[in-house]
């Protein structure tokens, strides 16, 4: 739902079937099943995630629409040093005018030696970095604007969809004590 997106960047969503009967979640038709669901509801909300939840058409299983704001996925990011693609563009702007307030100089890249090229990629080309939710790197990562096959119209997004989904999950995975989910 594009309304639930917040103005950083686009939220994610999964769809996660409840098992099915004869493994550990209780069918729906069960009465055990209020209680199961509130326990995988519970253990969402504590990770930080949203959900929307509703019956297939049988009514004989229950959908999880699972989702996470811009601002959780970067904390995750952040705490599994998750490895981003960098801007070229804005990459080589950076390192030409150096990080003052980092103490980093300025540094020139040259793309020939002896007249000859040195590669046929740019030097800021195809890096990748972990990700941190640091004010003065964050413009640097990649986003969806940069990529030419982005539908038309669409909002950027800081993470790729696989991207996104993989957050999700180590969200929902990552133990209680850490922010998570908890769930195997």
């Amino acid at each position: 739902d594009d309304d639930d997106d917040d103005d950083e960047g686009r939220g994610t969503s999964s769809i996660v079937e409840a098992p099915e009967q004869g493994t550990d979640a209780p069918h729906p038709s069960e009465p055990g099943r209020t209680k199961f669901f509130k326990r995988v509801i519970k253990r969402l909300t504590q990770g930080g995630l949203r959900y929307a939840s509703y019956y297939s058409i049988q009514r004989d299983e229950v959908y999880v629409l699972i989702g996470a704001k811009y601002d959780r996925l970067a904390q995750q990011a952040d705490i599994l040093d998750f490895q981003v693609h960098l801007h070229a563009a804005r990459l080589g702007a950076c390192l030409e005018a150096g990080m003052p307030k980092y103490n980093i100089a300025p540094i020139r890249l040259g793309t020939e030696v002896d007249g000859l090229p040195v590669s046929k990629y740019a030097p800021c080309d195809h890096i990748y970095a972990k990700y941190d939710t640091n004010e003065d790197l964050v413009p640097l990562y990649s986003t969806m604007a940069d990529d030419v096959t982005r539908a038309p119209g669409r909002e950027a997004a800081r993470f790729r969809s696989m991207q996104r989904i993989k957050l999700v999950t180590n969200i929902l995975q990552a133990s209680r004590r850490y922010g998570g989910g908890g769930m195997p």
